[in-house]
This record gives C-alpha cells, structure tokens and sequence, in this order.
C-alpha cells in the first residue's frame, strides 16, 4: 500500500510538473505573460506563509490553468526567470505553511479530475 501511494505521489508530481512547464497561464479568456505569473492571486496564496486548506476554492482556479511547454531554449530562461523567486518563496514560506504537502494531498484527491484533464489536452 505505501508502495503504491510514492507511485501515485510521484506520477502526480510529474503531472504537476507537466502543468507548471508552460509558455503562458490561461485563465478563461484571458492569457498571462510569464512576467505576469507572479502577480495571479491564487499562486500568491501558494507561496504565502498562510496555510491553505484541503477545500479553499483558490485550488480550482490554480488547476483550471491551462499550459503550454515552453518551446525553445529562450522560452524555458525567460519562464525559468519569471517562477524563480515564486519558487524560492514557496520554498521558504512552506515550513511554516506546508501549502506543497497540501498540494500533494488535493493532487491526489483530485486524480481523476487531473488525468481526465490531460487526456483532453492531447
């Protein structure tokens, strides 16, 4: 069973990874700049050091994000460039919070929801 769970957690992980590897955020209608990804609201109450709970309504709208991969080598530094300090700060900012380890938990719940979702990307 523990066994089976790390596979579940890491094959979320690299969903979310496949996610977060994007060109631009589409929030409805409206498509951010990378330089505009750390302005969303929902990815500023991630990093923060407030806790988020299990069934805060900002999940559902940081995972009706639609991605796009980056396509070439100025793509990936200018989007490296734009999630950094979002990254150092959820990094920081998670010993307090722990808002990766609830993400991990919702992921998991929401498995379905995740993999029907990549499935109509394709």
């Amino acid at each position: 069973m523990q066994k089976q769970k790390q596979l579940t957690r890491r094959k979320l992980i690299e969903v979310l990874r496949k996610k977060v590897e994007s060109v631009g955020f589409q929030m409805g209608a409206q498509v951010t700049k990378w330089s505009e990804i750390p302005e969303s609201p929902g990815l500023q109450r991630l990093t923060s050091s407030d806790s988020l709970e299990e069934d805060d309504p900002v999940w559902n709208s940081l995972f009706s994000v639609s991605v796009k991969r980056p396509a070439t080598k100025r793509d990936w530094l200018q989007f490296d460039e734009a999630i950094l300090p979002m990254v150092k700060k959820l990094a920081e900012n998670n010993k307090s919070s722990r808002n990766l380890c609830v993400l991990i938990d919702v992921l998991l719940v929401r498995q379905s929801e995740v993999s029907a979702a990549l499935e109509s990307e394709k």
